[in-house]
């Protein structure tokens, strides 16, 4: 089974963990299509700006935002092809988690933990969670990883291969 994501759990100097989930890295054609869509984006609606016939009015507004927030759109997602990744702060009291794209971070949140437990979910389905049990033998499938916090859970959005969230638990001692 191909891999989806690369996992990567450390410990920090203040005795907290830091687990990274890494995307695979696409084909270059992949992400030159991105690049180039993104460059077409940004660039086609101040070309306009030269045609000499064009009065500039609501509709070249409306179309100069449709086509930067495409713009943005396609930088973002190339960003995360080449550099994103998932990070989650565990200590023993709180959990922080954001992706980063290298040059910025996103969806920064923070949740205070009270009895943290890992499951997993096989499909995009967060309300198919298994709880995390220590198997023997390493199961072979991608899941999406679940932390569960009394009734708080969060979601991975990058599939993971079961062994790394053999490797989570094993980590954190669970």
């Amino acid at each position: 089974m191909d891999e989806k994501s690369r996992v990567f759990v450390r410990k920090k100097k203040d005795d907290s963990l830091r687990l990274e989930i890494r995307t695979l890295k696409p084909s270059w054609l992949m992400l030159c299509v991105l690049f180039a869509l993104g460059l077409i984006c940004l660039i086609f609606p101040f070309s306009l700006l030269f045609v000499t016939a064009l009065d500039i009015g609501v509709g070249y507004v409306i179309t100069l935002i449709i086509f930067l927030g495409s713009s943005i759109f396609f930088f973002r997602n190339f960003l995360w092809s080449l550099h994103g990744k998932e990070v989650y702060d565990i200590s023993s009291n709180k959990l922080e988690y954001y992706y980063d794209y290298k040059l910025f971070k996103d969806n920064l949140n923070s949740l205070l933990l009270s009895d943290l437990k890992i499951g997993y979910c096989k499909k995009n389905n967060p309300n198919d969670v298994i709880m995390h049990s220590k198997m023997g033998r390493v199961d072979d499938f991608d899941c999406y990883l679940v932390f569960v916090n009394k009734e708080e859970f969060i979601k991975s959005s990058i599939a993971v291969h079961y062994k790394n969230v053999n490797d989570v638990v094993n980590s954190l001692g669970y």
